[in-house]
């Protein structure tokens, strides 16, 4: 891999085989991008609920001009942290798709056409037509 994988645990021990697949998902972010600086996983247990744990799995992948995050709203959130993991990754790899089609170009852009210059015999009312009105009369109460 040409880019650094950093994986962060909160509130629960290292695990190796999580950093393993955390790399194997990085690596997939790779095949689609090449142009990866840096990929930051974090992984939360944030309390038990029901004596269920919870993971929170927030990727941010950093690219040239962008950063690519899967947090707030999109905080992957499972029982089983490979299907959190996997998840997480797959929301940021369509983020990572698109873009790329960016930057190649493959998105439409909208072009927007100039003002056109005026030709100075206008003034800045003419450009509305907005109908003159008498002030509105007071009223004694």
């Amino acid at each position: 891999m040409s880019f650094t994988v950093q994986t962060v645990f909160r509130n629960m021990d290292r695990s190796e085989w999580i950093e393993l697949l955390v790399s194997k998902y990085a690596e997939k972010l790779e095949s689609l991008c090449d142009r990866i600086l840096s990929c930051k996983v974090t992984i939360d247990v944030p309390r038990k609920h029901q004596g269920k744990e919870n993971f929170q799995v927030r990727v941010d992948v950093c690219v040239p001009g962008s950063e690519i995050v899967v947090n707030g709203h999109d905080v992957i959130t499972d029982v089983n942290i490979n299907r959190a993991l996997r998840e997480a990754f797959e929301s940021a790899r369509r983020q990572l798709r698109d873009y790329m089609h960016i930057k190649r170009g493959d998105v439409k852009t909208h072009q927007f056409s100039e003002p056109v210059a005026s030709s100075g015999t206008e003034t800045e009312e003419d450009d509305f037509d907005v109908p003159e009105m008498e002030a509105p009369l007071a009223l004694d109460v």
